[in-house]
Formats: C-alpha cells, structure tokens, sequence
C-alpha cells in the first residue's frame, strides 16, 4: 500500500486525529462537494432540474450533520451516533458553542431547528424524517416526501458557496483547538 502521508490530495495533519476531528474534515468535503456540483452547474450552463438540487441539498444537509457530530464529540468526548437529527444535534451544539463564531447559515430550513410555527408539534414528522428528504423519493412506507420549494440555482449557488466557506473554516479551527477555537481566534486578531 503506498504511503499517501506526503500526497497533496490526502488532507495535510489529518493523521493522527481522533474521530470526532475527521468527522470534521469529512463535513468541510461534504460542503465543498455540494459548492464543486453548483459551480460545475453553472459552468456548465447546465439546465438544473429538482432532482440535481436534492443532491447538493443532501451533501449540505450531510455537511452539517458531521459538522455538528464532530464538534459535539470534541466537546463531549461522546460523538452522538443514535440520532441524524438537526434539531436535536443543534440544541447539544449551542450547549457546548454559544459564541458568535460559531453561529452561521446552516443551509437548512428554519423549521428543521426552529420552534417558530404556532404549532410545533405539527414539525414533528418532518424534523424525523428530514435526513432522508434529500436521499429518497419516500419515506419508508412509500410515501413521497412532501414540501420541497422551488429554486433557483443562481440564487442558491451563493448560499452553498458561503456554507461551504463556514464550514471549511469552523471545521479547521474547532479540529485544532476545540471549543476554545473562539477564544484563541479572537486573540490572534487583537
């Protein structure tokens, strides 16, 4: 097997990292993933439909939930392995990272995290099954997925490229100095 220490193309201090740590620069490629799709999208001048979105909308959508994992992880020293749940991922999250930094556009819809509907237990189903919205057509009882909103892939395209941007930096400092990344952040720039 070829030693793949010195390749460019392997993430350079990766070796040697703890899981929650890796869990962390695999959600930066997630993220990069999606932003490399919508920009070869528009290179391309490509005639994006509905299904292409559920793919960069996934990548996304699973970019942030490693990012979350991995983040609590190193907080925790416990990665959260039974639930995919942004919602309950969030909350755990905000407990351990309440600094400003840590906070950004997590390219998901409100609901998904937000009690902000006059009836929230009504979000129940669609916070349960929201991991699986941008994997299948249905749920598991062959049901179709209801409440996906048009879009516009130019629109998007910032959105994906700036969740992308967050997430590649808070991966990079929370890997290397955990839930003081802040701290030592807003130091260096003093």
């Amino acid at each position: 097997m070829p030693d793949v220490s010195e390749d460019p193309r392997v993430e350079p201090g990766i070796y040697g990292k703890g899981e929650a740590e890796k869990m962390l620069w695999l959600a930066s490629a997630y993220a990069q993933g999606a932003e490399v799709l919508v920009n070869s999208m528009l290179d391309d001048q490509y005639q994006a439909d509905h299904a292409q979105w559920l793919v960069v909308s996934h990548l996304c959508r699973h970019a942030l939930e490693l990012y979350l994992k991995g983040c609590i992880g190193i907080a925790t020293g416990a990665i959260p392995r039974s639930t995919h749940r942004i919602d309950q991922l969030l909350k755990d999250y905000n407990k351990h990272y309440c600094d400003s930094f840590y906070i950004f556009n997590f390219l998901v819809e409100d609901w998904v995290y937000r009690d902000t509907d006059l009836f929230p237990e009504t979000l129940e189903e669609l916070r349960r099954t929201h991991d699986q919205r941008y994997r299948y057509i249905s749920d598991k009882n062959g049901i179709d997925f209801v409440g996906f909103s048009d879009f516009n892939l130019r629109e998007k395209s910032d959105a994906v490229k700036r969740f992308a941007s967050d997430v590649n930096v808070r991966a990079f400092f929370v890997g290397e100095y955990g839930v003081k990344a802040a701290v030592i952040l807003k130091k260096s720039e003093a």
